[in-house]
Parts: structure tokens; C-alpha cells; sequence
């Protein structure tokens, strides 16, 4: 392939500066095929389009062969009915029929102008729509990259956010192990303070990595109530959470539950979504509320 590719190209650029379109064409089309074994299908698709512009400008020269060759045609019957009727009318016929005979010309000539500017016209209304065919094309692609891109964002912040939740964790470990040395009003006030701490921090987190996730997928939950309208609020955290394709150990980390506690949430979830008899994942599941 790789020899096959390097003469095909040659071939190509020969045909190309003497304007062969046959043989564009075929060469075209044998390197869109290269390419496509070779998964390079950028190259392969603007091949294609090459193949396609040789195969209409073929047409185009075969159908103005015809137009001329018809033109041809009529003109040679236009004289010999001329000639005949030179023999056959007097002089005043003669100039009548020379008349008539630049007349049907002129008709001809017009109606060939006028289509080859249909044609023209025609050609370049494709090579626009190509191009918006195309344009079109890489805006999907820079979309999808651009989603891709926040994505992996949000899975960032969220594992700042469980990095934080074990960094808490481990201090409100500290407080309970240093709290049986303290009074036991002391001991009260350091719980009230560790439990308003760890709902305060719980709710800031989740109002956080809410703002992401919003930023990405603003109708997701819009979508999810309309379809799915008993779901809890936490029901509602591990949905965005499985959006995201997370792991059962980060989803842990950030919910502070433990792994058996978030299989059954996701069992239970099944339930809701009405998947227990599907083969679908919940991953492939949600990938529908873009």
C-alpha cells in the first residue's frame, strides 16, 4: 500500500497538471481507498471529493461534446435546407432564409450562454454547500472536544472536592481523639461545632460541584425531573455523578459513603429509572440527557 500510495499520488499529480480528469478520477478513488485501510479518513474523505469534482467535470466536458456535436449537427442541416432553398426561391427568399439562418444562431448561442451559467451556477452552489458541509463538520468536532475538555474539569474539581472531604476527615478524626480529654461542655461544643462544620462544608461542596456541572450540562436536570420526577436529591447527586462516568471509589469519596452503600444506591436507582430488566448501564443511560 504504502509503494501503491506514493505512484497512485504521482499518478494523481500528473493527471492533475494536464487536466486528465479521468484519470483523477481513478486514481482519486484508488487512494481514498488506501487511506481508508490506513484509518486516515481525513485524507480519505477529501479524496472522495476530489473523485466526485473529476466525475462531474467529466460529465460536464462529455455533455458540452454532445451540445456541440448537436450544434454541429443543425448547423450543417441548416445549410444544406440553405442551399436548397437558394436553388429553388428567388433573391428576396434567399436573404429571408440568410435571415433566419443567423437568427436561429443567435437563439442558440443564447441558450448556450444561458447554460453554461446554469451549469457554473450549479457547481459553485455545490463547492458552498460543501463547504458548509464541512464547516458544519469541525464545529461538531470542536464541540465535542470543548465538552470533553469541561468535563474532565469537573472531574478535577470534584476530586479536589473528595480530597478535601478525607482532609476534613481526618481532622474531625483528630478532634474526636483529642474530645475525652476535654470537660464534658467542652465535649458538647466541639460535636456542635465538628456536626454545623460538616453540614455547612457537605452543602458549600455539592453547591460547588453543582455550578460545574451546570456549566456543561445546564438542561440535564431539567430533563431528568420532567422524566423521573420522584428522585431523590441524593438520587439526583449520583445521577450527575454517573454522567460523569465516575468510579465507585471517587462517587464514595465524595458522598462520604462507603462502596456497599453506593451499590445499593445504584440498585435502587435502577429501580427508579425503570432499568432492572435492561442490559443498558447507567452510564450509557444518562448519555442521552446531553
Amino acid at each position: 500500500y504504502a509503494k501503491a500510495k506514493e505512484y497512485l499520488e504521482r499518478s494523481y499529480n500528473m493527471a492533475k497538471d494536464l487536466v486528465i480528469y479521468e484519470d483523477m478520477s481513478s486514481t482519486a478513488e484508488l487512494l481514498q481507498l488506501i487511506y481508508e485501510k490506513d484509518g486516515n479518513y481525513k485524507e480519505a474523505y477529501r479524496y472522495s471529493n476530489i473523485q466526485k469534482l473529476a466525475s462531474d467535470s467529466i460529465s460536464a466536458y462529455k455533455a458540452k461534446e454532445q451540445v456541440l456535436q448537436l450544434m454541429f449537427d443543425h448547423q450543417v442541416r441548416l445549410q444544406e435546407l440553405e442551399k436548397k432553398q437558394l436553388l429553388e426561391a428567388e433573391q428576396h427568399e434567399r436573404k429571408k432564409s440568410v435571415f433566419v439562418f443567423y437568427l436561429i444562431i443567435l437563439v442558440l448561442i443564447i441558450i448556450v450562454l444561458i447554460g453554461v451559467l446554469f451549469l457554473l451556477r450549479t457547481i459553485q452552489l455545490r463547492k458552498i454547500d460543501q463547504i458548509k458541509k464541512e464547516k458544519a463538520f469541525l464545529q461538531v468536532i470542536s464541540v465535542e472536544k470543548d465538552i470533553e475538555l469541561r468535563n474532565r474539569e469537573i472531574i478535577e474539581k470534584v476530586l479536589k472536592i473528595s480530597e478535601k472531604n478525607e482532609l476534613i476527615d481526618a481532622t474531625f478524626k483528630q478532634l474526636d481523639a483529642f474530645a475525652p480529654s476535654l470537660s464534658q461542655k467542652q465535649r458538647a461544643q466541639l460535636e456542635m461545632i465538628t456536626r454545623d462544620l460538616r453540614t455547612k462544608g457537605t452543602k458549600n461542596q455539592w453547591e460547588e460541584f453543582f455550578w460545574y456541572f451546570s456549566q456543561i450540562y445546564s438542561q440535564f436536570y431539567e430533563k431528568l425531573e420532567k422524566e423521573f420526577p420522584n428522585l431523590t436529591l441524593n438520587e439526583k447527586r449520583l445521577c450527575a455523578l454517573l454522567k460523569l462516568n465516575m468510579t465507585t471509589k471517587d462517587m464514595a469519596a465524595i458522598t462520604n459513603l462507603n462502596f456497599k452503600s453506593i451499590e445499593v444506591a445504584r440498585t435502587r436507582l435502577r429501580k427508579k429509572l425503570n432499568l432492572t430488566n435492561s442490559n443498558l448501564t447507567l452510564q450509557e443511560f444518562f448519555s442521552q440527557f446531553n
